[in-house]
C-alpha cells in the first residue's frame, strides 16, 4: 500500500453477488467478462474508502489519498472504470474520507480480476497500485473478495539507519528501502511492490555485505553487516544502490555506509590551539611503531600552511569521504581523499612576485620564498556544519569554498585596508585562520614579507554580513604604513577556552613601542577586537629594541586540577626571540609574567619561535625548542621539551635533544598529541643552509619525523624525509599528515598510517 507520509495504499475490495443491493446509487453498467459466454452473470458491488490527505490510515482497506479513479477488469473484457471523488456517482464523504460503492457484473465460475488505481479521473494519469487475483463467483450467494494491492514503484530512496559506528567494531545496521508511487506517496504494507527492487553493495574493501539483494515488499527487512574492517580510514565507503526495471535511474536515491570519523578543522585542532586530538584511539603507544607511508603527493609550491581534515564530507565525487585540504606557496588549494591521496578538486588563487633585490623597501632583502612567489601561507579553517572552508590568498582576499566541490560560496572579500600603489600587497596572512562558530566570526592574522613595511594585525570577518567588521592594527597610518608589526605565528589567533568570554589572544612582532602601538606583546582582545589587556610595555620596549619580538603563536589553556593553579585559572604562554618562554595569567596580562624560563639562546634570526601545546588530561606542556638554553642552570636542550605543571609553574619532565641546534634556517615545527603519543618533526634538514639570501634550501638534508611516549619520552617511531619539515603534524582518523618544504620545492605532503 501507499500513502503520502505514511498513509495506506492497500485496497480491500468486497465484491457482493446475488441478492446484495448496490449502496450509494449511481451504479456503473455491467460488463460481459466471463470466459464462458453462456455463464450467468450476477451483480457485484465493490466498496472503497479513500482516506483524507490529512487523515491517518485506520485499516488495510484504505487506499492512497492520491487515488482519483479505479479500473476493474474481469478476464479480458473491457474494464469497468469508476471515479472516486466526493462528487462522483456512488460516493459520499464520511469523516473527511471518501466512501464509494462501485457496481458491475461478473459471470459465475472462476474469474480473474485485474484492479488498478490512478491519480487522475477516468483511469488515466499515473497508475498508483495494481493487483490480479482469481476468485470463484457463486450464484445465489454473497461473494466477498478481499484484494490487497501492490504499490507501483516510481521512486526508490535508500538510507542507512542509525549513526555511523566506530571503525573496527563489527555490527549489523538496518537499511531503509523506501519506495514511492508516482505522486510521492510512500508505499507501505501489507501489500508488496509491483516489481521487486534489486539492491547492490559497492564496497571495494569487502567490509560490508547485504542480508538480501531483492526486496519484494515494504515488510522485507534489510540489514548491512559490517565486519569492522578498514573503510573510511582507507578512503573508502560502501555505496548502496538500487534498481528496478520500471524506475528511472534519476528517480533512485542511493546511500552510503561510512564509519564514524574525526576532524582536524583548524591549526592545532581546536580554536584554542591545544593541538591535542582526544578522539584518536587507533594510534597509540602500542601501535604507532607500525607507522608507514600510505600515500604522498607533490604540490605545486612549497608548503608553510598546515593541512586540515574534515571527516565524512558528503557529496564529493567519491561519495562521503574524509577530505584533506592543503595549500601551497603558489596559491594552489588541493582537496584530497584523506585515505588515498586522490585529488577531488583543486583551485588556484592570487600570488605575488617578491624580488629581494628590488629597490622597493617592501620587498628589499626578502628571499623567504623559492622563486620569489608567495601564495597561501596561513592554514585555512573548515566549518564542517556549514560545509565551508575559509582561506586567504597572497592579495589578502578571503574566500569561502564548498567542502565537497570547491564551489565559491563567498568572496573574494578584501581583508586588508591597504594595498600599495605599485600593486605590491605589503600585508599577508602567515598565520592560520580561526573561527568563533558561536559568534559567526572568522579571524585572519596579518603580517608582511620578511617583516618589511608592515601594516599587521588581526581582522574579524563576520559570516552573516560577509564583510570585515573589525580591524585591529598595531599602528601605522593607512597612507604610509612602515615597520608597525605583525602576527606571524603559525597558529595565528587563539580563542579563550572559556567560550563565554569571546576573548581573542595572539602574540605580535616587530615595530617601535610607541604610545598606542602594541608590538612585541601578548594581546587579549574581545570579539570586536577591542583591547582587553596586553603584556607590559616595559618588557615590549626591551625586546623590540633588540628585535626580539614574538614570531611564534601563543597558547591559551586551562591547567588541570593537578597543576596547583587556582581554580578557574587560564594561562597564556609564548616564546620570543630571546629564547625566553613567558607564562602569564590570561586574566592579568598587564601584571607581568608569573614565570619566565630561559629555554633557548637569543637569536634575532627567528629560530626561537616555539609554539607550545598542553595536554590537560596528563598535565603535560610541550614546546619545540630550536636551541640549547643559554642559562646553564636549567639543563634545557634543543629539540622537544616536556614540562609538567606543579604549583602553577613549569617543571622539566623530559626532553629529546633531536634535530639541529640553533639552525639558521628557522625553528622546528610545533608538536601535536593524541592518545598518549606526541608527534614531532625537527624542522630544517641537517644539510639545509639559511633561507635568507638563498631563496630556499639549496642543500636539503634528511629531516626527522618522530613519535614519543607522551609521559616517558621514550621514542616509539622515527623516519627521515627530505626536509625541511616546517608545519605541525596533523593526527586524525588513524593517520598522521606531515608536509615537507622539500628543498627548493615543490612541497610534498605525506600520509602515514598503520
Amino acid at each position: 500500500m501507499s500513502s503520502s507520509s505514511p498513509r495506506t495504499l492497500a485496497l480491500a475490495l468486497l465484491l457482493s453477488a446475488g441478492l446484495v443491493a448496490c449502496r450509494g446509487g449511481g451504479s456503473l453498467p455491467a460488463v460481459q467478462t466471463a470466459p464462458d459466454a453462456h455463464a450467468a452473470r450476477v451483480a457485484v458491488s465493490l466498496h472503497v474508502l479513500v482516506p483524507a490527505r490529512s487523515g491517518i490510515a485506520r485499516a488495510p482497506s484504505y487506499i492512497s489519498p492520491a487515488t482519483q479513479s479505479l479500473s476493474i477488469a474481469v478476464g479480458n473484457a473491457t474494464p469497468t472504470i469508476a471515479n472516486l471523488t466526493p462528487t462522483s456517482p456512488g460516493c459520499t464523504t464520511v469523516g473527511g474520507a471518501t466512501q464509494c460503492t462501485i457496481a458491475f457484473q461478473a459471470p459465475t465460475g472462476s474469474d480473474t480480476f485485474t484492479i488498478s488505481t490512478y491519480d487522475t479521473a477516468n483511469a488515466v494519469g499515473s497508475a498508483l497500485s495494481t493487483a490480479t487475483l482469481t476468485q470463484t463467483i457463486v450464484a445465489g450467494s454473497e461473494n466477498a473478495l478481499d484484494v490487497t494491492l501492490d504499490g507501483i514503484v516510481s521512486k526508490i530512496v535508500l538510507a542507512v539507519q542509525g549513526s555511523p559506528p566506530p571503525e573496527g567494531s563489527a555490527l549489523d545496521v538496518g537499511v531503509s528501502v523506501m519506495a514511492q508511487d508516482a505522486d510521492g506517496n510512500t508505499i507501505v504494507g501489507p501489500g508488496g511492490y509491483d516489481t521487486p527492487i534489486t539492491l547492490a553493495d559497492i564496497d571495494a574493501s569487502a567490509s560490508t555485505a547485504l542480508s538480501t539483494h531483492s526486496v519484494a515488499a515494504p515488510s522485507d527487512a534489510v540489514t548491512l553487516h559490517y565486519t569492522g574492517g578498514a573503510l573510511s580510514s582507507i578512503g573508502a565507503n560502501a555505496h548502496l544502490t538500487a534498481s528496478n526495471p520500471n524506475v528511472a535511474t534519476s528517480s533512485i536515491v542511493t546511500t552510503y555506509f561510512v564509519t564514524a570519523q574525526d576532524s582536524w578543522v583548524t591549526w592545532g585542532d581546536d580554536p584554542s590551539r591545544s593541538s591535542i586530538n582526544p578522539g584518536e584511539t587507533r594510534l597509540s603507544p602500542a601501535t604507532v611503531g607500525g607507522l608507514h607511508t600510505v600515500w604522498s603527493k607533490t604540490l605545486g609550491g612549497v608548503i608553510t600552511a598546515a593541512p586540515v581534515v574534515v571527516g565524512n564530507v558528503a557529496g564529493t565525487t567519491q561519495g562521503p569521504v574524509d577530505v584533506l585540504y592543503v595549500a601551497d606557496a603558489h596559491a594552489n588549494l588541493y582537496a584530497l581523499n584523506a585515505g588515498t591521496g586522490a585529488l577531488l578538486w583543486q583551485k588556484t588563487f592570487h600570488t605575488e612576485t617578491i624580488d629581494g633585490n628590488s629597490t622597493d623597501l617592501a620587498q628589499q632583502g626578502c628571499f623567504d620564498q623559492p622563486g620569489g612567489i608567495y601564495g597561501i601561507g596561513g592554514s585555512p579553517v573548515a566549518d564542517a556544519a556549514a560545509q565551508r572552508l575559509y582561506l586567504v590568498d597572497a592579495m589578502g582576499d578571503l574566500y569561502a569554498l564548498d567542502l565537497a566541490s570547491g564551489a565559491q560560496r563567498t568572496g573574494p572579500v578584501q581583508m586588508w585596508p591597504y594595498r600599495s600603489s605599485d600593486n605590491f600587497n605589503i600585508t599577508n596572512d602567515y598565520g592560520a585562520l580561526n573561527e568563533d562558530a558561536a559568534r559567526g566570526i572568522v579571524y585572519v592574522p596579518s603580517g608582511a614579507h620578511c617583516g618589511n613595511r608592515n601594516f599587521g594585525g588581526v581582522q574579524a570577518y563576520t559570516i552573516a554580513s560577509g564583510a570585515v567588521a573589525h580591524f585591529f592594527t598595531e599602528g601605522g597610518p593607512v597612507t604610509q604604513p612602515i615597520y608597525y608589526g605583525g602576527v606571524w605565528g603559525p597558529g595565528g589567533t587563539a580563542l579563550d577556552p572559556r567560550v563565554s568570554t569571546g576573548s581573542v589572544y595572539f602574540a605580535t612582532g616587530d615595530g617601535p613601542a610607541n604610545a598606542g602601538q602594541y608590538p612585541c606583546r601578548l594581546m587579549r582582545l574581545n570579539a570586536s577586537l577591542g583591547i582587553v589587556a596586553s603584556s607590559p610595555e616595559s618588557i615590549a620596549q626591551t625586546t623590540c629594541a633588540n628585535d626580539s619580538d614574538f614570531g611564534g603563536s601563543a597558547l591559551v589553556f586551562a591547567p588541570s586540577s593537578s597543576s596547583g593553579c587556582a581554580s578557574g585559572t587560564v594561562l597564556d604562554a609564548a616564546e620570543n626571540k630571546t629564547g625566553t618562554l613567558f607564562i602569564y595569567n590570561a586574566d592579568a596580562l598587564a601584571s607581568g609574567p608569573i614565570q619566565t624560563l630561559q629555554i633557548g639562546t637569543a637569536n634575532t634570526g627567528g629560530i626561537n619561535l616555539g609554539t607550545p601545546i598542553y595536554d590537560a588530561a596528563r598535565n603535560i606542556f610541550f614546546i619545540n625548542n630550536a636551541s640549547d638554553s643559554s642559562d646553564g642552570t636549567t639543563g634545557i636542550k634543543h629539540g622537544l621539551v616536556a614540562f609538567t605543571i606543579a604549583g602553577c609553574h613549569l617543571q622539566l619532565l623530559w626532553q629529546q635533544p633531536v634535530g639541529p641546534n640553533a639552525s639558521s634556517d628557522g625553528p622546528p615545527s610545533p608538536p601535536a598529541v593524541a592518545n598518549g603519543v606526541v608527534y614531532y618533526v625537527d624542522g630544517p634538514g641537517s644539510g639545509c643552509s639559511a633561507v635568507l639570501g638563498s631563496g630556499g634550501c639549496p642543500n636539503p638534508g634528511a629531516a626527522d619525523f618522530y613519535a614519543f611516549n607522551e609521559t616517558s619520552g621514550a621514542q616509539l617511531f622515527h623516519t627521515t624525509l627530505q626536509g625541511p619539515l616546517f608545519t605541525q603534524p596533523v593526527i586524525v582518523n588513524a593517520h598522521v599528515y606531515v608536509t615537507s618544504w622539500n628543498g627548493f620545492g615543490p612541497g610534498v605532503i605525506y600520509a602515514f598510517g598503520v
